[in-house]
């Protein structure tokens, strides 16, 4: 857990990280890291593909294993749960057996998928969402989860 530890020590320096009350470290109140690559991640090389066949990112840029992996975030960026506002939008627009809806769409993001500091989108871009899905596997909580490449510069 080395890795989470550096991750979560450089976002704390650039205060883009919260402590929950149950002492989880997150990258906003609302977005929890995840890191642990055996929770149905892809490998990191699988990861490094989708950065340059499907991202554009130079290949030379994602070479490095190493810096690739320092690079990369991996967290939930939601769940089923109410907001502080009283809003819930379902993963999968689904709460039991009742159909809500489709859940996230996630369309429009992926033609530009830029990882924004707290949705403030007037500041410059944090990273590239290399790969988001919607999480709805058998006895593990729902969660719309994303992979992000921080931004090396």
């Amino acid at each position: 857990m080395k890795e989470l530890e550096e991750v979560i020590t450089r976002y704390d320096a650039l205060g883009l990280t919260y402590e929950s009350r149950d002492g989880k470290k997150l990258l906003s109140q609302f977005s929890t890291l995840d890191n642990n690559e055996d929770e149905g991640w892809d490998s990191i090389e699988e990861l490094q593909r989708i950065a340059v066949e499907v991202r554009g990112i130079p290949a030379d840029k994602v070479a490095d294993k190493t810096d690739f992996k320092a690079r990369l975030i991996r967290f939930i960026a939601s769940d089923d749960t109410q907001d502080r506002y009283g809003d819930r939008i379902t993963v999968d627009g689904k709460i039991g057996k009742t159909v809500f809806g489709e859940g996230w769409k996630l369309a429009n993001f992926e033609r530009n998928p830029v990882f924004m500091p707290f949705h403030d989108y007037g500041q410059l871009p944090l990273g590239v969402a290399l790969k988001t899905f919607k999480d709805v596997s058998p006895g593990r909580r729902k969660a719309l989860r994303m992979a992000v490449l921080m931004y090396d510069g």
